[in-house]
């Protein structure tokens, strides 16, 4: 059987996206699954032991272009397409690929709609983003209490701690990584916050590595005056920053992609969440990691990424979770 996923962005989207490829492969062992995106993510997904090819097409893509390129996926003879992104852009592409069935995802955005505008929230407690992703296919795998963890995977070489690549960054472990942008100003922590966290847990047994990419400013702002903090904003490609995380201790960070990759490796995540959250897609999942928010900012979620300005003087979703509470995260991550 030939199935064709498709999920176009973002990187934590994609991440979360490899927990159904789990479930497919492990109800359809003998099963080929090709995987389709975005050009630039698809590092993200290389070496995966669920896919077999990665598709990808430009993110400038015209209707043109994305009407051609499901007209050629037919070459491929797909028996199955689930389309786990259910943008425009996803259903031009579905619409031209011939195959015997076709799971598209529906989006609940009358349930959104109603907590972001309204704060009537209609979820069930037991809802989170991995459910959404396979109520998409439910038909090939029935509805269960409990789904694969994310995964993700690097080569041996880079999975090689000890060589040349963390010497050259001076990375020596143990060490914690620290993600503080995001997509969004509004889903960055303070800069002074991430500090003040840093100057409490600093000592000469474990370094900070802060990583994020050129246009993330808040990387900079963070204290690294001390020399076991190392600023890596835009030094690393994705996959150098997936490398790094991976041989992690933990992470701290804002609700983004990388720190669903930590997560994908197994890391335990301290994942700072102020106007999105679970309903939105937001958060961590692992036993280990902790979403530390103020669920009693009532106007939050206000927003589905994080990026509607908030109309207050102040963002109290933010500004409200306070050093003490990241800290005490990290402590319990410690013992565990």
């Amino acid at each position: 059987m030939r199935i064709l996923v498709i999920r176009f962005s973002s990187i934590g989207d994609i991440i979360q996206c490899t927990s159904p490829l789990t479930s497919i492969k492990n109800a359809y062992p003998d099963s080929e699954i090709d995987f389709l995106t975005l050009s630039h993510f698809k590092s993200i997904l290389d070496g995966h032991p669920s896919i077999k090819n990665i598709l990808t097409i430009d993110q400038t893509a015209s209707i043109k272009v994305l009407r051609d390129l499901g007209k050629s996926l037919n070459e491929n003879k797909y028996d199955i397409l689930i389309d786990l992104h259910g943008s425009l852009r996803s259903k031009i592409v579905s619409t031209f690929v011939r195959c015997k069935k076709k799971f598209l995802q529906k989006k609940p955005r009358w349930k959104r709609m109603l907590l972001k505008e309204f704060h009537i929230n209609t979820f069930d407690g037991s809802y989170n983003y991995k459910q959404l992703l396979h109520q998409t296919f439910h038909e090939l795998i029935p509805v269960t209490d409990t789904y694969p963890n994310t995964s993700l995977k690097l080569n041996d070489d880079e999975m090689d701690s000890s060589d040349v690549f963390f010497e050259s960054f001076g990375i020596k472990s143990p060490y914690t990584v620290i993600i503080p942008g995001a997509a969004w100003s509004n889903k960055e922590w303070s800069p002074e916050s991430y500090s003040k966290v840093i100057s409490n847990l600093i000592n000469d047994k474990i370094q900070f590595i802060i990583l994020g990419s050129e246009k993330n400013r808040i990387c900079d702002n963070i204290d690294s005056t001390h020399p076991s903090v190392i600023n890596l904003k835009g030094k690393t490609s994705l996959r150098d920053s997936m490398r790094i995380i991976a041989n992690a201790n933990n992470c701290i960070g804002s609700d983004t992609g990388l720190i669903h990759a930590a997560e994908a490796f197994g890391i335990p995540v301290i994942s700072i969440n102020g106007p999105t959250n679970k309903e939105m897609g937001a958060g961590v999942q692992l036993p280990k990691s902790i979403n530390v928010e103020n669920e009693n900012v009532w106007c939050r979620p206000c927003s589905q990424n994080g990026s509607r300005p908030c109309y207050r003087s102040k963002q109290f979703c933010m500004e409200s979770i306070l050093v003490n509470q990241v800290l005490n995260g990290f402590n319990l991550i410690a013992k565990s």
